[in-house]
């Protein structure tokens, strides 16, 4: 995998879990309930997945710190390791994702309320983002006067594009122009809409019996590792982007997210142990240099963080805010730093170091702000739908028939204060 799985900017251009308290599945899947990792035990943000998470978003801006200075394509050597840092953070976010959200449609298969949940999830921190970057960040840095930088026409098309999700865009006008990365706003971007793919990708399997039927998920995801084989060996090229998004992140992206619903499903026979952590490396060494790597990489990268994530303790010392803000992190992290490269930061390790500093705030205020209120609307709205339909259907909102269809209404009973 090369730099633009890291979230660096592709070349070619000019980018979980679960949704709290859900209704038992009632398609036979009860059998496989007691197996795998369960979640958190503790409070949300604080179990083994949620250090991964943030793991893996803080390796993403480590990672990115090097290209932005003008150093290299990243922090590990790839002659050495075939990978980049930032191309395995992302891979960590994409196989979590997949297990978790296929977990919340398998304990409630409705579309609009899976919908719901994985817009209010993602899209309420992205709007924000977006308008302080064109409305904030873009009057502050640009060359151009402010006038013209709101005249522009890439001053909007970066701000619809990004909202829209398909395709995305990189430029504002004048913004870091001289910076080594070639102006990109935020470069990490490009795997939003890999993300809302894989989304997508749930709600047709699970509407096919796909999820039910879990060997299609399996073979799904063997569909997409062929079609990456054969882009990887030249017999098969659709151009440098496929669907809206980069065809190589996409490609090598979406059977990491297809094995990580797959690795949910199977969670009854496939266990997440040290022994498959070491099998994983051992297919690892045994591929290295092999064309066939990236086809073994969807199922090793898929299996790694989410077997991290479960043998780490049950509940680690990480407060919950901060395990919390990894989508956060993953937002403001690549402005952030091309922001201190604008100020003149070109020593790759101090801005690491300051990035994390600034980034960090900002993405815990995201969740606190915006990312928790607008999970907590969607439980206002599900129980505010159950009301209505309730009572479309002459019944209370706990099933029950409503008074004068059928039963005699209850006087509610008082106490000896009256209330």
């Amino acid at each position: 995998m090369n730099a633009v799985v890291g979230g660096a900017l592709p070349k070619n251009a000019e980018p979980g879990g679960s949704s709290g308290p859900q209704p038992a599945p009632e398609d036979g899947t009860a059998r496989r309930n007691a197996a795998g990792p369960a979640g958190p035990a503790g409070p949300a943000g604080t179990d083994g997945f949620a250090l991964v998470r943030m793991a893996a978003a803080t390796a993403v801006l480590v990672d990115h710190a090097v290209p932005l200075t003008g150093n290299g394509l990243g922090l590990l050597p790839q002659e050495w390791l075939g990978i980049n840092l930032g191309a395995w953070a992302v891979s960590a976010f994409m196989a979590i994702s997949g297990y978790f959200v296929c977990r919340s449609w398998e304990r409630d298969p409705s579309v609009w309320r899976y919908l719901v949940r994985r817009f209010l999830r993602i899209y309420p921190a992205l709007v924000v983002l977006l308008l302080l970057t064109v409305f904030a960040l873009g009057p502050w840095v640009t060359s151009l006067p402010v006038g013209a930088y709101f005249a522009h026409p890439l001053t909007w098309d970066y701000l619809t594009d990004n909202l829209m999700v398909f395709p995305t865009a990189y430029f504002l006008p004048g913004v870091f122009e001289g910076s080594p990365n070639v102006g990109a706003v935020n470069g990490s971007l490009w795997s939003l809409p890999v993300e809302v793919f894989g989304y997508g990708l749930v709600v047709v399997l699970g509407v096919v019996g796909g999820l039910r039927h879990r060997w299609m998920t399996v073979a799904a995801a063997l569909l997409c590792s062929t079609a990456l084989a054969r882009f990887m060996t030249d017999q098969w090229n659709p151009g440098p982007s496929l669907l809206l998004m980069p065809t190589k992140a996409l490609l090598q992206m979406v059977p990491i997210y297809l094995y990580g619903m797959a690795l949910y499903l199977y969670r009854d026979r496939v266990r997440l142990s040290w022994w498959g952590v070491a099998a994983c490396v051992g297919v690892e060494v045994v591929f290295f240099g092999s064309p066939l790597v990236e086809v073994t990489r969807g199922v090793t990268l898929a299996y790694l963080p989410l077997a991290a994530g479960a043998l780490l303790p049950r509940r680690i010392p990480l407060p919950a805010t901060v395990g919390l803000a990894s989508y956060g992190v993953y937002l403001y992290g690549f402005p952030v730093e091309q922001l201190l490269v604008w100020y003149g930061v070109r020593d790759m390790y101090l801005l690491m170091l300051l990035a994390t500093v600034v980034t960090l705030p900002l993405a815990m205020l995201s969740w606190r702000l915006v990312e928790r209120p607008a999970m907590e609307f969607r439980s206002v709205l599900f129980r505010r739908a159950r009301v209505w339909r309730a009572r479309s259907r002459g019944e209370r909102a706990d099933g029950q028939p409503a008074a004068g269809l059928g039963t005699a209404p209850v006087e509610p009973r008082t106490t000896s204060s009256g209330r």
